[in-house]
Parts: C-alpha cells; sequence; structure tokens
C-alpha cells in the first residue's frame, strides 16, 4: 500500500495546538477568552496563530485592539479545523473502546453441538453487554475445529478437544464439565439411580456418526467396559437424535447440563458409570497469535455463566 508523500510532510502542516487555538479564538471572539479555555497565555496563542499563518499563507483573523473577526479565508478554514479535531477525539474515542473490547469484532468457532446448545444463551448476553461489537459465529464439525483455530478463521473456540488431535500450538481453558448421561423420553422404563454401560447395551441407542466427539467417547468408554452397544440409528445432528429419543425411538448419550438447552424439557437422564465419562468444553486460543480482547472478555462472560457446572456426586448404580 502506497502512503501520499503529502501525510510525511508534517512540518509544513497544522498542528493539533495551531488548530485548537484557531478554533477556540474564533469561538471566544478574542485571544485572553480562548487562552483562559485552553488554559495557556495570551501570547502562546498569538504565537501559535502566527505560525498557522505563515503555513498556509494567508491571514486568518483581522485583529483590532478589543476582538479579533475571521477573514473570509479564515471563516472557510473553521470548518475543516473543526472537522479534524472533531475525527482526533473519534479516532481517540474508537481506539479506547477498540482496547477495552467494545468496539470491533468476535470471532467464535464451536463444535456444532455447542453452537446448537449452551452458546446462543452465552452469545445473546456478550451482544447485551458489547452490544457494539460484530459477532460471528462459525459451527463446524469436530474435525475442522482445531485448523480453524489455528489457521486464524476465529479469536477464541469454545468446544470439547479431542485429546487424539491435540497438540502444543492451542491452549485450552476449561469453562465447563459434565459427564455423559443417558437420555431417554419420560415413558421409557430406565433403572434408577446411575447406570453403567453393561445396561445401556441392552437399550436401542441412537448416537451421533463416527467422528463427533460424543461417539468418540462413547466408543472408548464401551471397550473399557467390555461391552458392544445396541446402535440402532446413526445421526449428524444433535437435535435429530433427541427427536427420535422423544418419540420412544431409543436412548441416546450426551452431557446431561447440555439438556437444558434443548427444547425437551420432559426427557429423563440417567448417569453413566464404570466408566464414568467427564467432558470438558474449552474455551481454546492459539498459542502463536495474541488473543483478542474482544475474545477475552467472552472467555470472561463464559467463565461467569458456567463455572458452577461440574460432575455432580456419583449417585447410586444399578
Amino acid at each position: 500500500m502506497s502512503i501520499d508523500k503529502n501525510f510525511l510532510r508534517l512540518s509544513t502542516l497544522a498542528s493539533v495546538r495551531e488548530l485548537r487555538a484557531f478554533v477556540a479564538v474564533s469561538r471566544y471572539g478574542n485571544i485572553t477568552a480562548a487562552a483562559e479555555a485552553l488554559a495557556v497565555t495570551g501570547p502562546a496563542i498569538s504565537l501559535l496563530l502566527r505560525s498557522l499563518e505563515e503555513k498556509v499563507g494567508t491571514r486568518l483573523f483581522e485583529r483590532t485592539t478589543r476582538a479579533v473577526r475571521l477573514t473570509s479565508a479564515g471563516q472557510q478554514a473553521l470548518g475543516y479545523a473543526e472537522r479534524i479535531l472533531k475525527d482526533l477525539v473519534d479516532l481517540h474515542t474508537t481506539l479506547q473502546e477498540i482496547s477495552a473490547g467494545r468496539q470491533g469484532r468476535l470471532r467464535v468457532v464451536a463444535t456444532s453441538t455447542i453452537a446448537q446448545t449452551v452458546l446462543p444463551q452465552a452469545l445473546a448476553r456478550y451482544a447485551q453487554r458489547f452490544p457494539d461489537v460484530k459477532l460471528e459465529l462459525d459451527d463446524c464439525a469436530p474435525d475442522q475445529f482445531q485448523e480453524r483455530l489455528r489457521s486464524g478463521q476465529a479469536d477464541i473456540g469454545i468446544g470439547v478437544l479431542d485429546q487424539e488431535r491435540k497438540t502444543d500450538d492451542l491452549h485450552a481453558i476449561p469453562v465447563m464439565q459434565d459427564h455423559l448421561s443417558v437420555v431417554a423420553s419420560d415413558n421409557y422404563e430406565l433403572p434408577q439411580g446411575a447406570m453403567t454401560w453393561r445396561s445401556l447395551s441392552r437399550y436401542p441407542l441412537i448416537t451421533m456418526k463416527p467422528g463427533y466427539g460424543i461417539r468418540t467417547d462413547l466408543e472408548r468408554a464401551a471397550r473399557e467396559a467390555g461391552v458392544q452397544l445396541n446402535v440402532v440409528n446413526e445421526v449428524t445432528l444433535l437435535g435429530t437424535a433427541l427427536s427420535l429419543v422423544a418419540n420412544g425411538l431409543g436412548v441416546s448419550v450426551l452431557p446431561k447440563s447440555i439438556l437444558g438447552y434443548t427444547g425437551y424439557p420432559h426427557l429423563i437422564t440417567r448417569r453413566l458409570v464404570r466408566p464414568s465419562v467427564v467432558r470438558t468444553v474449552s474455551a481454546v486460543f492459539p498459542r502463536n497469535r495474541e488473543r483478542a480482547v474482544t475474545a477475552e472478555n467472552f472467555l470472561a462472560l463464559l467463565q461467569q455463566e458456567f463455572g458452577n457446572i461440574k460432575p455432580g456426586p456419583l449417585p447410586g448404580v444399578h
């Protein structure tokens, strides 16, 4: 990008101090009042005006013993000077707002399950608190999540890091933890208390397709428990799985806390144990880039919103 050479000749242009003096004298009509308003001496104002007139090559004021009046050139210059000073104030204010994260942009990438459940409420609260920040949400498949962050397409990621794909160039800060639970319609007969994975194997299971985070955890836990799960449907969207479960076509497995952010309040849950699987939702940042202030503010909001969501005590096992 080329730079206009005229911008580099600052010594020939009016300074901010000269423009402030010019505008002040124009408004007050005399040098003494202008000097008091700017908290400087009268001779300092006169010196600034003389320097400005030398730079522009014309007189800006007609001076009398009692007052000063704008010349024709001064009248034309006044509008420019006022706009320049206003733009400088606006520039300073905008940079302060950006520095504080009250303006700018927040690009969030989230795995699809998180984007469908816990994230919309958090984004709504953030938008209320920071209405001048432009929000951009990218919901993606789990295998795309980390690459979105590495490539600079997002300022912050919200999701569950796949430990097998995790590398040292990403920094994860936990914001919410919960255990995997069986989810079923309220007319489905489930044992009371916690359920083992062996108990789960007796039920028709609706789950996400291979490659999704919950499915990976589910398969790993089933292997550890030494059981074969009865998978009757594999779906892509969480909403599809929940709709099938709500209509009694099987049970599913997901973190219990997520259920509160769906439209299925009548579904029942049982915590899965032996093994107990805890999923940690994290705010994820690339280590090699400076964090955006907007992202830091969003992290603080997430910690405030979800910091108390953690695995509860273990109920009785059946």
